[in-house]
């Protein structure tokens, strides 16, 4: 049976924060070990990874080494809260941009475009390095699609999607910074952004005439956290991927999505109703009393004018608060009506005003509550799901899908020689319970969830070995890959951090510091590793 050869990955990066920037930078750092890391054809990056892959393109492609490009980031990632610098920064006061907003994601942006150094997407457009086909997704809110910054060797291919668009003269325009805070602003933790209107150009804004006024766009994990999508859709015309690597960060979680809170019984609380109208009186006393003491002052008092607003103040504010109490009650009465005309007539006042405290209470929690989890959660499952019963029902590409999960050394045994060591599956089991966040709370976190990703992404690639050999299939390089990963397994079940990059000064594992390849015939702690014939890169 004639072998295949490794020539080109498809390698996709989900979101996760900076749970999935680490972990996938430990994937991509073994992979460039391993030797497989320039075969990586295909780059398809949301949320989180594209934090990672376009730092990676960008870096690459100006010629820099995996063992530059890594640690560089590794530290960054670990020195950089993105929060908290966007909170307090505030550089996006002087972006220039045609909305001229100022939020979250608009500093969060400035903060991306610093680490990128303020590159352009039109650098990649000039010289991609090894990556022929390179997509950020994003998800734009017109037509609820993947909008894809994307680069490929399809002359023909859009920026965006089938519906809305922009052309490769205007997409060059645009920073690497915005595109990473679009592809990353998750729905709750940031804003939309506006297309083109919140986005950075060198001159004039360029004419976007397929992109609508006032386009919102938002994480591309809203649509396909794993990327998987855009990433095929690039080769359908074209010679396939020989292997689809998908590096997931989605969490298996230990406790159920969403439970019903405790009821607690006893006393409820007043009714709704009755604290409306003691907020009322009190409202009317309080506004009565104010304008009683204005007259008063003004009327009778001999001290000096400053003295009279300082002693009229406190009672001008409480009357302003109930007012404004009474205006908003009426806006939000009249909004309610105008969108849900069967409620008029009084009827959602007479319920709300029949609850108790604590059944008010209950109905916000339980709504919000649930609703948070549905869209958070259960949605998300269910798309990653489908995206991944897509590519496993496809027989074109389910023999070449390997999947690296965060949690896959805790889960998937294999056979004899590949179960993970107790200390690799307590590492994954760290690594997947990280929250989604844009900073890591110590070096200790960072370092979990990047020797996850080394470590992971050889188990995953073995056990996708092992499936091929009892399919009768073999080595597509002859065993040597396969053995070059059973050495690489052996040296991690001994040390599952050897390889972890030191940051900060401090030293991580036996070989601190060093980020690079196993070089050809080097021998580590007396192991020397089986090599790659060089002619199937």
């Amino acid at each position: 049976m004639a072998e295949r050869v490794i020539r080109s990955i498809g390698l996709a990066l989900s979101g996760g924060g900076y749970r999935a920037a680490g972990f996938h930078l430990g994937a991509m750092d073994m992979l460039a070990r391993l030797q497989l890391l320039d075969r990586v054809k295909g780059l398809s990056t949301v949320s989180g990874g594209t934090i990672a892959g376009a730092y990676y393109a960008l870096e690459q492609s100006r010629g820099k080494k995996p063992e530059e490009i890594i640690p560089a980031l590794c530290r960054w990632l670990v020195e950089n809260d993105v929060i908290a610098r966007a909170l307090s920064e505030h550089r996006a006061r002087t972006r220039g941009t045609e909305s001229r907003r100022w939020n979250l994601i608009t500093n969060a942006s400035e903060v991306y475009n610093e680490l990128l150094g303020g590159a352009q997407f039109g650098e990649l457009f000039d010289n991609s390095g090894h990556l022929d086909d390179l997509i950020f997704n994003a998800t734009e809110f017109q037509t609820g699609m993947d909008f894809r910054f994307q680069k490929t060797i399809d002359p023909s291919a859009k920026v965006g999607n089938g519906q809305v668009y922009m052309t490769q003269e205007a997409a060059r325009q645009l920073r690497l910074g915005d595109i990473v805070a679009a592809s990353s602003c998750f729905p709750g933790g940031f804003e939309p952004l506006e297309l083109p209107a919140d986005f950075v150009f060198p001159g004039a804004e360029p004419e976007m005439r397929h992109i609508p006024k006032h386009l919102a766009v938002m994480d591309g994990g809203i649509y396909d956290n794993q990327g998987t999508e855009a990433l095929l859709l690039q080769r359908q015309e074209r010679e396939a991927f020989d292997v689809v690597l998908v590096s997931d960060t989605d969490q298996r979680p230990k406790n159920a999505y969403y439970s019903m809170p405790v009821e607690e019984f006893g006393w409820r609380g007043l009714e709704v109703g009755t604290i409306v109208t003691m907020i009322a009186l009190l409202g009317a006393v309080t506004v009565g009393g104010a304008v009683n003491n204005v007259i008063t002052l003004l009327h009778y008092a001999t001290e000096p004018w400053w003295e009279i607003a300082l002693d009229v103040l406190p009672s001008v504010v409480a009357g302003v608060f109930f007012i404004g109490l009474y205006v908003v009650w009426k806006l939000v009465k009249a909004r309610i009506v105008k969108s849900y005309p069967n409620l008029a007539g009084g009827r959602l006042r007479r319920f709300l005003f029949s609850l108790r405290w604590a059944d008010l209470k209950d109905l916000i929690e339980l709504r919000m509550g649930s609703l948070l989890a549905m869209t958070s959660s259960v949605f998300l499952k269910r798309i990653r799901q489908l995206g991944y019963m897509r590519l496993e029902d496809d027989p074109k590409i389910s023999k070449k899908l390997v999947t690296n999960l965060i949690y896959g050394m805790a889960t998937k045994k294999g056979k004899a020689e590949l179960p993970p060591t107790k200390a690799q599956v307590e590492l994954a089991e760290r690594a997947n319970l990280m929250p989604t966040t844009l900073w890591f709370d110590d070096e200790k976190q960072f370092r979990d969830v990047f020797a996850c990703g080394q470590n992971t992404v050889v188990h995953a690639l073995l056990r996708w070995m092992e499936r091929r050999a009892k399919a009768g299939e073999g080595d597509a390089e002859g065993g040597e890959v396969t053995n070059r990963l059973k050495e690489m397994w052996k040296l991690l079940q001994e040390d599952p951090f050897r390889f972890v990059p030191s940051v900060k000064g401090a030293k991580s594992g036996r070989r601190s510091g060093e980020v690079s390849k196993l070089p050809d015939g080097a021998e580590v702690d007396g192991v020397k590793p089986a090599q790659p014939t060089r002619e199937t890169a």
